[in-house]
C-alpha cells in the first residue's frame, strides 16, 4: 500500500466533503448516482503503484437473470477505454471496476483521483437503466445496450 497515495485520495474526499470509513488500504463511501439508480457502494483500494475503484450497484442479479445481465455487461464492455462492468456469478453483484497507476513522486493531481471515482458513477448513469430493467423486468440486451448508447 501507497500510504502518500492514501493520504491524498483521503484528503480530496473530505474537500469534496465526501463521509467515508478507512479500512488499512481500502476506503468505502456511498454515493448517490440519482432517482433510478439510488446510492452506489464505492470502494476505493490503494495498491503500491495506483488505485483500483469499485462502484457496485445495491440491487443484485438473481442467478435466473445472470445470462441476460451478463450479456448486456459484455455488450457494455465493447469498447470502454476506462474500465469494464463485472458480474459475481457468487452472490450477482454488479459493479464496476476503473484502475489506474498513479506515481505520487510526479504529485498526483485532484483531476486523476477524481476520475477514479467519476468514472464508475457515469458509467451506471449511463447503462444503469438497462441493467435494472434486466434484473427487475425483461429485456433484449442488445436494444437496452442501443438505447443506452444513443443517450
Amino acid at each position: 500500500m501507497n500510504k502518500i497515495l492514501l493520504e491524498k485520495m483521503q484528503q480530496r474526499l473530505t474537500q469534496k466533503n465526501v463521509r467515508y470509513a478507512t479500512n488499512n488500504n481500502v476506503i468505502n463511501f456511498n454515493m448517490n448516482i440519482d432517482d433510478t439508480i439510488g446510492a452506489l457502494v464505492i470502494s476505493i483500494h490503494i495498491l503500491s503503484t495506483g488505485i483500483v475503484c469499485y462502484a457496485s450497484l445495491g440491487n443484485k442479479a438473481t442467478p435466473d437473470k445472470f445470462c441476460s445481465v451478463a450479456e448486456y455487461l459484455h455488450r457494455a464492455n465493447l469498447g470502454l477505454a476506462y474500465g469494464n462492468f463485472e458480474l459475481d456469478y457468487f452472490d450477482g453483484e454488479i459493479r464496476y471496476k476503473y484502475s489506474a497507476e498513479m506515481d505520487v513522486a510526479n504529485n498526483v493531481s485532484n483531476n486523476s483521483l477524481d476520475k477514479c471515482i467519476i468514472v464508475p458513477c457515469l458509467m451506471f448513469q449511463q447503462y444503469g437503466k438497462g441493467i435494472l430493467t434486466l434484473i427487475y423486468g425483461e429485456g433484449d440486451p442488445q436494444k437496452l445496450i442501443e438505447e443506452a448508447e444513443s443517450n
